[in-house]
């Protein structure tokens, strides 16, 4: 017969159960184990950071902040590698047969839901303080009822608005910002009005390309253009206004906020210099620019739409030093008298070819002296945070569907800048920037020999 324990031999939850070694060796952590560390240590340096300077923790309601702030590298470097790793505790943790059905019938129902919410106007439709019960807010969006409450119960999920009392809506941090930003509101319609069903398209482009060897993309076989989809917008009423938005998205987001190449280049040590920003869109590089440095005279140029918007947007007591051009870079460029002009992610919506034909259509403007600062992606393998691969990575993949291009590599843009007649004098990334600053100077032939233009 079995023994009766003891009472002093039960354990309560208080108790710590001795480990029991394994052949005399202590376990290893395993990989769940050691995300798990490395989430935590993330955490509190993030957290520790947040704290000492008085800045607000992140929330789902809104109130909280809307992006992360300026850190120290060690800081952002933590916060880059929190996010990763949390990414993939979520993947481990759901094991490969429920990951599969997470990415194959989850994930496009998360675009989907947020698709339909964003079309019919719900996040405006949303009070910005207080609730709205479902029938109001059917009826103020013109939207069936049931169908409204099922989607935005699934979009909840994903931090999309609230039901903080039953049948009543508020908003999260992230539909607050699409209701209240414009460029937040810009950027989540392009995304999902263009971006979104073109992705779908991927495999019938490629279909397509084995079948006419041609470089049809998916955004061509979407939209039936042959346009790539920058240029599409700019000549589109109706979607530059959004296509502008969407861009300034990407001016001011961590990896590739403007400060990047404000603080990145030696702009002071130009003085009263002229600078050119070549399809700058509606202005928001030479806005910056001259905010930082009042001695520069600035340039934006691009197509009519995007122009004329930037012409209206303009701060009045910048409009002495900033102006505006149309120009349409696969053209000869009128711009003259110029010191610096920039090519901020311009050369990666291009194929190789059409590459080589912008920077040689910037040679009527150039003068011995103006340099050309492109600044885009330098693919490389290595060197890189998780965030940032994961980041650079999806935008090669957009440049392919969206545009025809790809994300160059150093020995890449060599080649096509040196097609160009031009070639590189440096290149230099700046911290925590997934963009690198090429700078580029023309070749002059001197008796036969090539020589920098500076």
């Amino acid at each position: 017969m079995a023994p009766i324990a003891s009472k002093s031999s039960t354990l309560s939850v208080n108790d710590t159960v001795p480990t029991v070694p394994i052949r005399g060796l202590e376990r290893k952590p395993t990989v769940l184990e050691q995300l798990s560390d490395q989430i935590s240590q993330s955490t509190r340096l993030v957290a520790n950071f947040l704290q000492q300077h008085d800045h607000p923790e992140p929330s789902f309601e809104p109130g909280g902040p809307m992006s992360f702030p300026s850190a120290p590298v060690e800081v952002a470097r933590a916060r880059s590698e929190l996010a990763m790793a949390a990414r993939k505790l979520h993947y481990l943790a759901l094991w490969p047969a429920e990951s599969i059905i997470w990415n194959t019938a989850i994930a496009p129902t998360d675009a989907a839901s947020l698709h339909w919410l964003v079309h019919f106007g719900i996040f405006d439709a949303v009070p910005l303080k207080g609730t709205i019960s479902f029938d109001d807010l059917a009826t103020k969006s013109n939207v069936e009822r049931t169908e409204l409450e099922r989607i935005a119960r699934y979009a909840m999920t994903n931090n999309w608005l609230r039901e903080p009392v039953p049948g009543q809506v508020a908003h999260s941090s992230t539909s607050y910002l699409a209701a209240t930003d414009s460029s937040c509101r810009g950027q989540l319609q392009y995304q999902l009005e263009i971006n979104f069903p073109s992705t779908a398209r991927l495999v019938e482009s490629a279909e397509h390309r084995r079948k006419h060897h041609d470089d049809t993309t998916a955004f061509n076989v979407t939209f039936n253009t042959k346009k790539n989809s920058a240029m599409w917008a700019a000549e589109n009423r109706q979607w530059a206004a959004a296509y502008a938005e969407y861009m300034k998205t990407f001016v001011r987001s961590g990896a590739f906020n403007v400060k990047h190449l404000v603080q990145g280049y030696d702009w002071e040590g130009l003085g009263a210099a002229h600078v050119v920003d070549v399809g700058g869109n509606t202005g928001a590089i030479c806005t910056a620019l001259a905010q930082a440095y009042p001695r520069l005279r600035l340039t934006t140029q691009d197509l009519a739409e995007p122009i004329n918007i930037g012409r209206a947007e303009i701060s009045p007591d910048l409009r002495d030093r900033v102006s505006f051009q149309v120009q349409d870079f696969l053209t000869s460029n009128q711009a003259r008298s110029v010191d610096v002009m920039i090519l901020r992610s311009i050369l990666h919506d291009w194929p190789d070819e059409d590459a080589v034909r912008i920077l040689k259509n910037l040679v009527p403007a150039m003068e011995p002296k103006t340099k050309i600062v492109i600044m885009d992606i330098v693919a490389s393998s290595s060197g890189k945070s998780p965030l940032q691969q994961k980041l650079s990575t999806y935008l090669d993949l957009n440049m392919m569907m969206m545009y025809g291009a790809e994300e160059r590599t150093e020995q890449k843009w060599k080649e096509i800048i040196a097609k160009a007649g031009m070639e590189i004098v440096r290149i230099s990334t700046p911290e925590r920037s997934a963009a690198s600053l090429i700078e580029v100077v023309r070749k002059v032939d001197v008796g036969g020999a090539f020589y920098h233009s500076l």
